[in-house]
């Protein structure tokens, strides 16, 4: 029985070295769970009955905290009634004042597992392996003790290189506007997309997953996970840290009434296929996202789906709350809507950044958002990509004058010519001249200018992130995804590109 309960010590020791170097609240309530099912059997084999209660006690918690959602009634309820069953487990089992430490111990475990947030349990792990390692010497489990001992290192350990070394080191995080419209072409959007991209002078701007039909036509087949996770890998191998999807209402555009020609609202539903691929895929832990809301209807349905995805581990987030961009506006309804969404669901309120492309309007509420960015650089008379970037400095510099926080845009380009020889409804161009696509080359030497403008210009109020137009905006001349070559084979030269470049800002900023 000794040697049973000394294996089950030693494998509880490893699972709670484990436990603490999570970062996930469900890998932290997983190996716990596992632990305190090792901790249960160890402590009956040794007859100590105050410690296997409890043990059961957690296990049954972890369980239940582990399945349910914490912030419902549900879980708050679950709340309550571990914390009296922890003190109830202990009254019936007293045989002295330190049999009262496993419950202590226990209590704050309930809280500490309730939560599940990493950095807290780390912290709260300080004082439980206090109680519990004081109990497990008078009962003779020294592996207990061990535990506890080891159990404190490894908290420390955590708090040190996760939540204040690392978070220290973090370095820039980069973003990439993502919109997608690469939908078949019997479909709304699809349908534009396909004909301003058929001729055949835009094929090296037409996405490398297209299919090309003839020489002045493409049209897009509905692409599978598989499909998209290639594209995934894509953007990861460009350091791509998240996409900021233009988040679309689905509730809400199903149930609109088209009022014009113009107005495409009641279908923008359509655009989400791209941002879902990207929530099932199993790359999601590697590239993460961020939603961008614009102009349209949006439901009480769309702000729950929003809130909802607040929440995942894979969500964007500064300074530990997520960050969610407004489109060339600053709509309090949309704010009521995403807070009172997220107070009902739970979760951690978010950081509001409005994006306007120009400079910024001098009438608009800057007290309403957390901070400044833009989707693009959307200038025309210039000929060049050095001008263009030259006035998107300047217009970054003016937008970080107006808030606290900064992401500053660095532009891969801005010419829609495809949609000027063929125009989409719901937006006219100017006859302008654009800036013609950039090489390679032009981006890296590009990307160094804008990093030293940074270091220059922005101070305290650069947020540590930087946005990129863009991954896919193949129709208005922004884009790092793989495209075609006139021979059809895939050009990837943008995507090698931009990994240097993103190296070499995460060295210096």
């Amino acid at each position: 029985m000794n040697l049973a309960a000394w294996v089950l010590g030693t494998v509880g020791v490893i699972l709670n070295l484990i436990i603490y170097q999570q970062t996930t609240s469900k890998r932290v309530l997983l190996f716990k769970l596992l632990s305190d099912i090792v901790w249960a059997v160890q402590y009956l084999l040794l007859g100590a009955y105050t410690g296997c209660c409890i043990a059961c006690v957690a296990v049954l918690r972890e369980a239940v905290f582990y399945k349910v959602d914490r912030k419902s009634r549900t879980g708050v309820a679950c709340l309550g009634i571990f914390t009296a069953v922890s003190l109830l487990s202990a009254a019936l089992t007293w045989s002295s004042a330190l049999s009262l430490l496993p419950a202590v111990a226990s209590v704050i475990s309930v809280f500490a597992f309730y939560f599940a947030i990493p950095r807290l349990s780390r912290i709260l792990a300080l004082p439980i392996s206090l109680c519990m390692g004081i109990y497990a010497l008078t009962v003779g489990s020294y592996l207990g003790v061990v535990n506890e001992m080891i159990t404190v290192a490894s908290a420390l350990v955590g708090i040190l290189f996760i939540d204040l070394w690392k978070k220290k080191k973090k370095g820039v995080r980069v973003s990439a506007i993502h919109w997608d419209c690469s939908l078949p072409s019997t479909t709304y959007f699809g349908y534009h997309q396909t004909r301003t991209l058929s001729p055949q002078k835009y094929r090296t701007v037409t996405p490398f997953y297209a299919d090309v039909l003839d020489v002045n036509k493409i049209d897009y087949h509905v692409r599978t996970q598989e499909e998209y996770d290639k594209e995934l890998e894509y953007a990861i191998q460009a350091g791509i840290d998240y996409f900021s999807y233009v988040f679309y209402p689905d509730a809400g555009s199903r149930a609109h009434v088209s009022t014009s020609p113009s107005d495409c609202s009641h279908r923008v539903y359509e655009l989400n296929y791209a941002r879902r691929m990207h929530q099932s895929s199993a790359l999601r832990s590697k590239i993460g996202m961020a939603a961008i809301m614009g102009p349209h209807p949006f439901a009480e349905a769309d702000y729950l789906e929003l809130a909802e995805l607040l929440k995942q581990p894979y969500y964007e987030k500064l300074n530990g709350r997520p960050i969610v961009f407004f489109f060339r506006q600053i709509n309090p309804k949309d704010i009521a809507g995403v807070r009172n969404a997220v107070t009902r669901l739970g979760g951690v309120q978010p950081l509001f950044f409005v994006m306007f492309n120009r400079l910024p309007p001098e009438d608009a509420d800057y007290s309403l958002v957390d901070g400044i960015s833009a989707y693009a650089c959307s200038r025309g008379d210039v000929t060049s990509y050095s001008e263009l970037l030259e006035i998107s400095l300047k217009d970054n510099e003016a937008r970080a004058q107006k808030c606290r926080l900064a992401i500053p845009l660095f532009p891969t380009g801005w010419n829609p010519a495809p949609r000027m020889d063929i125009p989409s409804p719901w937006v006219n161009y100017k006859k302008r001249s654009y800036a013609k696509h950039a090489t390679p080359a032009e981006l890296v030497a590009g990307a160094k200018t804008f990093s030293a403008w940074i270091k220059a210009s922005l101070g305290d109020r650069f947020a540590g992130h930087i946005m990129i137009f863009a991954w896919n905006e193949f129709e208005e001349g922004g884009w790092i995804c793989p495209t075609y070559n006139e021979d059809l084979t895939v050009n990837t030269e943008r995507v090698t590109a931009v990994a240097q470049i993103v190296k070499e800002w995460k060295k210096e900023l």
